[in-house]
């Protein structure tokens, strides 16, 4: 692709497959990062240190896992400033954190070098009624992902951004609509993700894992009759040539651990602390933020949504397997 195309404000690279944004790249600082439940990363243990300076998170040590209580302590930081309570911790957290920090009561709004809760640039970013080659790369992206259906007619429409927004929804973004460092940036690593993950295998193990939506849930089942959450599991990876262990526990520790953003089609889902403590739940992410799993008696094999409100918090990580 010519430069002199790429120039402006958002830049295309269709040979890796990827979108960027012009300009240098910041050092890494928190913020930089939206941090969610279930992600394992020195800038939470930053997060938890200014929490707890400002007396919201309260427990015994600083950890690097931002499990339930750190949650908790981001959505009594963001309801008590006036922020979205989602409890995920991005731009918009970040900066009024810093600001609180600091000693300043009413952070002045900072330039936005991406997505942040109702307040964008016009500059450097893709929205509805913007047109090019870059706005063809991000369809082609999302399609990539499993978000956008339509054509890739470089016209960034209604149906793009409704891509765009169950994109963001289901990576715990600001689901604006909006594409701008934040959603870049997470487009990237699922990208990422998704080039490693064996597209062929990926598409076997969701079509298997669909297949059997309806069947009943038995506890201990190993199918095909019927499941339990890991009966299930590991009957659909065995299906498509991958042997994992039987129990969730066994199963949490199989192959790469991913945080939110990095899980991909055909990749094991991982959840903690649903009816003991600990990883007790597992499912099959199959595209667009959704999972099935073996869920319980009464409701059997479904498939159901990682960005619901209980799901999202249960979340601990999703497992490359391929």
């Amino acid at each position: 692709m010519k430069k002199n195309i790429i120039r402006s404000t958002i830049l295309a690279c269709t040979l890796a497959g990827v979108i960027t944004l012009g300009g240098a790249t910041s050092e890494a600082a928190l913020g930089d990062k939206t941090l969610s439940p279930g992600m394992n990363h020195s800038d939470v243990m930053e997060l938890q240190q200014g929490l707890r300076k400002l007396n919201f998170f309260t427990y015994a040590s600083n950890t690097t896992y931002f499990g339930n209580i750190t949650k908790q302590a981001v959505q009594k930081f963001q309801q008590a400033n006036g922020l979205t309570v989602d409890g995920c911790f991005g731009p918009a957290s970040a900066r009024t954190l810093k600001s609180k920090l600091s000693g300043n009561t009413s952070p002045k709004p900072q330039a936005s070098t991406g997505v942040t809760s109702g307040n964008s640039s016009s500059n450097g970013l893709l929205k509805q009624g913007s047109r090019g080659v870059a706005v063809g790369t991000l369809q082609q992206s999302l399609s990539k992902l499993g978000y956008y259906k339509g054509s890739i007619d470089s016209v960034f429409g209604a149906g793009t951004k409704s891509s765009v927004m169950n994109f963001q929804k289901s990576k715990c973004l600001s689901a604006d609509g909006v594409v701008g460092a934040a959603t870049t940036k997470s487009i990237n690593q699922a990208l990422s993700s998704g080039t490693t993950s064996g597209g062929n295998t990926a598409t076997k193990v969701v079509n298997t894992a669909k297949r059997y939506v309806g069947h009943k849930y038995v506890f201990g089942g190993v199918g095909p009759s019927g499941f339990d959450c890991s009966g299930f599991t590991q009957y659909v990876y065995k299906q498509t040539g991958i042997s994992i262990p039987r129990t969730t526990r066994s199963q949490s520790t199989v192959g790469k651990s991913l945080s939110k953003p990095q899980v991909s089609s055909g990749d094991l889902i991982v959840f903690s602390d649903t009816y003991q403590p600990g990883p007790s739940h597992v499912g099959i992410c199959i595209g667009n933020g959704n999972f099935v799993h073996a869920a319980n008696a009464k409701k059997g094999v479904r498939t159901d949504s990682l960005n619901s409100t209980y799901y999202k918090s249960k979340f601990t990580s999703g497992r490359r397997l391929f």
